[in-house]
């Protein structure tokens, strides 16, 4: 149990160590996908979800990482917390309204959102390993306390029998059960 415990102090020490590097490499990963208009559409189906539910709107520079064709799951909601701007007049958004009235969409990228969902979860994970580690760690310098009181020699004193114990002095302190019955 302490073996396990010193390697799993030694992984979280890592998970903290590599953590800008982790976050570096997604950042490039994500990036790596724009243009939006051109990824593959099981990309573009889950992006489209977490943009409609982190409130943002394309990648890295916004909106302008869609072009052309900003994606519907861009406009503002009525119950949006996110700051909102005016969609361009040329984009795909404006071919199939009528009204002069603008439509908006989220100002804000998706990437930030992301990074800080994915890290939150890997904090999440790396908490439980240490609440885990000390547990297992308290666990162990418990047993090697209770180790060491059971090995360390007590002076216990002698238990001291009488006759009169083991004959059995007792007084009756009914005379008659029947009386108060």
């Amino acid at each position: 149990m302490s073996l396990s415990s010193l390697f799993m102090f030694a992984c979280e020490i890592q998970g903290l160590a590599v953590r800008p590097q982790v976050v570096k490499d997604m950042k490039n990963q994500y990036l790596a996908m724009l243009p939006l208009d051109n990824t593959s559409e099981p990309f573009l189906d889950s992006f489209m979800d977490i943009q409609i539910e982190l409130q943002c709107c394309g990648l890295d520079q916004g909106y302008l990482d869609w072009g052309y064709n900003i994606s519907e799951s861009c406009v503002c909601t009525e119950e949006s917390t996110n700051p909102c701007v005016a969609a361009p007049r040329n984009s795909a958004l404006y071919e199939h309204t009528f009204s002069d009235q603008p439509i908006m969409i989220y100002r804000e990228p998706c990437l930030p959102y992301l990074i800080e969902h994915i890290m939150m979860n890997i904090n999440s994970v790396m908490g439980i390993m240490l609440g885990l580690t000390l547990f297992w760690v308290l666990s162990v310098v418990l047993c090697i306390v209770i180790l060491c009181r059971l090995s360390r020699k007590e002076d216990i004193p002698p238990v001291v029998y009488s006759p009169e114990a083991k004959a059995g002095n007792y007084t009756v302190l009914l005379t008659d059960a029947a009386e108060y019955t």
